[in-house]
């Protein structure tokens, strides 16, 4: 608790972040879609942002964090984006509820949940 997350590159390189929600909504309507036309779907957000914007964002729930973020690109994760989601939308009607501000919010509350249950235990 109070130490800094360290990542050593990739903050000039942009990211489409995924909120988990999402991903398990896309994957819940693939299973129950009838005569699927095609077996690949791209599934994303539609939004693309530097790990400091990230990080900018989890400082306004969480105003005590602290981020060290490195230069350069994270070559071990490929920039591509944002992914057309058009097929998902058309035949599997994705769309992603889960914006990055309330992803990321909603993702601190559930942590805030899980960890107050374990105080409680």
């Amino acid at each position: 608790m109070g130490l800094p997350a360290k990542i050593p590159h990739g903050g000039s390189q942009k990211y489409e972040p995924l909120y988990v929600k999402d991903a398990v909504n896309a994957i819940y309507l693939a299973m129950h879609a009838r005569d699927l036309k095609n077996r690949i779907y791209n599934i994303g957000s539609g939004e693309m942002f530097y790990l400091k914007e990230i990080a900018d964002i989890v400082k306004k729930y969480i105003p005590s964090a602290i981020f060290e973020i490195g230069p350069g690109y994270d070559i071990a994760y490929c920039t591509r984006g944002p992914l057309k989601t058009e097929r998902a939308r058309r035949e599997l009607g994705y769309e992603p509820h889960y914006k990055i501000n309330r992803g990321i919010k909603d993702y601190i509350e559930c942590m805030k949940l899980v960890s107050n249950t374990y105080r409680s235990s």
